[in-house]
């Protein structure tokens, strides 16, 4: 059988035993992962930054005070690029991703989707940081075993989500410091205080960043891009390490499928 996308390993078939050959991947389909030298989620935002910098990137429906939904309000490539630059150099000034044991810098997520989770994500990914994202419907104990699991210091959450993350504290170690994608009042930072934590709003972090700007150490194409906790069918949430190159591997084989984006595209997410 011909194929495009496998080939025969030599000399591995046993039909004396009923068994055709080993077919492994076709290289010459392999190396499209490497489109435009993006190897990683970091170098796929960096293309996207050179290829439409003032172009809309990030989407959002401010929502009113009645509760109403607006128009969609948008940031472009380079505007999201700078709060990036800003977030991640925040992050590791104040060394808010120290390694835990297994040696990886962690940070954790704990709200529904919004412009500062991807903000947040590729701030990690600027400095080889490892995004721990919890699904925002895990109760304090299961964010808790995540927490004990991976050893994260910082989490990230939105004010819905602040008095769960504080609760964890009781039954983990680890958390010391919350970045609140809301701003963070007084009164707030004070309530985080009685539990021993830091508060600060995640403009807090991009104000300081912005003062203290660091180049970025991407990660490597083989380095852990996530954790990918689901909420467990039975027992506690059960988390998988995902690799940059698994990511980029599946974008490839959209492209491969004939699937081609465009600069004009836009997903919903």
């Amino acid at each position: 059988m011909q194929s495009l996308y496998s080939v025969e390993v030599p000399n591995s078939a046993r039909y004396d035993q009923g068994k055709g050959p080993i077919r492994r991947a076709n290289k010459q389909w392999i190396s499209p992962l490497g489109v435009d030298g993006v190897m990683t989620m970091y170098e796929a935002f960096q293309r996207g930054l050179g290829v439409s910098a003032n172009d809309p990137c990030i989407g959002w429906r401010p929502i009113d005070a009645a509760g109403q939904a607006q128009d969609f309000s948008w940031l472009t490539y380079k505007q999201t690029a700078i709060r990036i630059d800003n977030f991640g150099s925040g992050l590791t000034h104040l060394d808010l991703c120290p390694a835990n044991k297994e040696g990886l810098k962690v940070l954790g997520f704990y709200a529904k989707n919004r412009p500062e989770w991807v903000v947040g994500e590729q701030g990690c990914y600027r400095h080889g940081y490892v995004p721990v994202p919890m699904y925002d419907t895990l109760g304090a104990e299961s964010v808790a075993y995540v927490a004990n699991q991976v050893e994260f210091t910082t989490a990230v959450c939105s004010e819905a989500k602040l008095n769960s993350l504080l609760e964890v504290t009781k039954i983990n170690e680890t958390l010391k410091t919350i970045i609140l994608m809301d701003e963070a009042s007084d009164s707030l930072k004070a309530k985080a205080e009685t539990f021993n934590v830091k508060l600060y709003s995640f403009s807090e972090i991009e104000t300081i960043g912005a003062a203290n700007l660091i180049p970025p150490t991407p990660p490597a194409s083989k380095d852990i891009a996530f954790f990918c906790y689901t909420s467990g069918t039975t027992g506690d949430p059960k988390g998988a390490l995902i690799t940059h190159e698994g990511i980029i591997a599946n974008m490839a084989a959209i492209r491969m499928s004939g699937l081609h984006s465009l600069p004009t595209d836009a997903y919903l997410s």
